[in-house]
C-alpha cells in the first residue's frame, strides 16, 4: 500500500475539451466564454456557464451601482458648480452696482 507524500502537490487536471476544469478557472475566463447552453453540451459545461452566467450578471450589477454612483456625485457636483455660478454672478452685480453708485458719487461731488 502506497502511502502519499504530505507535500505532494495534485496538479489540476484538464477537462475532456482541453479547457481548464472548474476549480481553476478564473472569472476572466468566465468572462471570455460562450455562455449560451447548447443541447450537446454535458452537466459540468453547462456548470461552468451557469458560474459564468452569474459571475457576469455579478458584474454588471457592480457597474450599474458603480455608474449609478458616479452620475449622482457628477450631479452634485454639477449642482455646486452652477450654485458659484449664481454666486459669482450676484457678487459681480454688486460690484458692477457699487462702482456705478461710486462714480455717481464722485461726479456729484465734482459738480458742488
Amino acid at each position: 500500500m502506497e502511502t502519499q507524500d504530505p507535500n505532494f502537490e495534485q496538479q489540476p487536471t484538464d477537462d475532456v475539451d482541453g479547457s481548464p476544469s472548474m476549480n481553476e478557472m478564473n472569472p476572466e475566463q468566465y468572462a471570455e466564454m460562450d455562455l449560451t447552453p447548447y443541447e450537446e453540451d454535458d452537466d459540468a459545461t453547462l456548470h461552468q456557464k451557469l458560474v459564468g452566467a452569474k459571475i457576469a450578471r455579478k458584474r454588471a450589477e457592480d457597474d450599474l451601482r458603480l455608474l449609478t454612483n458616479r452620475i449622482s456625485l457628477l450631479k452634485q457636483e454639477e449642482s455646486r458648480a452652477f450654485k458659484k455660478i449664481e454666486q459669482t454672478r450676484k457678487k459681480a452685480g454688486d460690484i458692477v452696482y457699487q462702482r456705478r453708485r461710486n462714480m455717481e458719487t464722485a461726479a456729484e461731488k465734482q459738480m458742488r
